[in-house]
């Protein structure tokens, strides 16, 4: 990937603006839901330059070979922070006096688009795992933070394999969304099964699902 190294003028300086995406939705009782789109805010430069004509011609020359706005190209930010970059617009305006060029530059943060579906790492008490306190806790942890509005016992619970109904519990998550922790409202009966399973649909902060649901069982000391 190219990276674009001309240097801004300093005296003219630069313009930062930080957008953040958030989704509200509207609840019949008369309250929002919101969640965030964009876990980091979304950043543009405006940045003006003054050149002799050979920087002009230099940078007119990049701007031609990312074909304007369309390809991204890595760029060091006046924070000294490498970030990947690509042009807002598709034209190029400067005022050419005397052999020096005037001219302005918008660029924009590119973020990665991610598709990848969520996925759980590991549950606590692992499965199989027998010979468990009856006030044990489930713990899953996974691959990547999901919405928090999807930590509820419609994708996370604790199944009694005697009765076939889920346990009566509070959930937990981390801060960084990746932790969840199922505690439930008494403590589990003695030598029997018990089922955690995360269900499919669960969403991370891009919106991706988990394809299928996880399950793992675990066994209470006797």
């Amino acid at each position: 990937m190219a990276t674009f190294s001309t240097p801004w003028d300093a005296v003219a300086g630069y313009e930062l603006t930080e957008q953040y995406r958030t989704l509200i939705t509207p609840m019949e009782t008369g309250k929002e839901q919101r969640r965030s789109v964009w876990v980091s805010p979304r950043r543009a430069w405006k940045l003006r330059f003054r050149k002799n004509s050979t920087d002009f011609t230099t940078i007119k020359n990049f701007f031609e070979a990312r074909l304007g706005a369309y390809e991204a190209f890595d760029w060091t930010d006046p924070d000294n922070v490498s970030r990947k970059i690509r042009l807002l617009n598709d034209n190029l305006e400067a005022r050419v006096v005397n052999g020096h060029a005037e001219l302005e530059l918008i660029f924009v943060q590119v973020f990665d688009s991610d598709t990848t579906p969520p996925t759980v790492s590991s549950v606590t008490p692992v499965n199989g795992a027998t010979d468990q306190a009856i006030d044990v806790n489930v713990v899953w942890i996974m691959a990547e933070a999901i919405l928090p509005s999807d930590v509820t016992a419609t994708y996370f619970h604790l199944i009694d394999s005697t009765t076939g109904v889920s346990v009566a519990c509070a959930l937990s998550f981390s801060g960084d969304g990746t932790t969840i922790t199922l505690n439930p409202d008494a403590n589990l009966t003695n030598n029997r099964i018990y089922l955690p399973r995360v269900e499919a649909g669960v969403h991370d902060l891009s919106n991706n699902q988990l394809v299928a649901a996880y399950g793992s069982k675990f066994t209470t000391i006797a």
